[in-house]
């Protein structure tokens, strides 16, 4: 699951989640305008996938272009 569709599947803002997970709206708002050029740390993709209970993975954060077996 994409992080816009989780924030969107919890009702969150951009603001509540980032507060969820302990980093700024800023890095939240900043990697949604441009996934492929702002990714996440390590550390906070790993953050992320713990926080979403792993609805949106670490690989998928660090790598926004990457597909699962099936093309979903």
């Amino acid at each position: 699951m994409k992080l816009s569709e989780y924030l969107e599947y919890r009702k969150l803002s951009q603001a509540e989640f980032a507060r969820e997970v302990g980093i700024s709206d800023q890095m939240v708002c900043d990697y949604l305008a441009t996934p492929r050029r702002r990714g996440f740390s390590p550390e906070t993709a790993a953050r992320i996938e713990k926080t979403t209970e792993g609805l949106v993975t670490f690989v998928e954060l660090i790598h926004p272009d990457f597909q699962k077996a099936g093309g979903e």
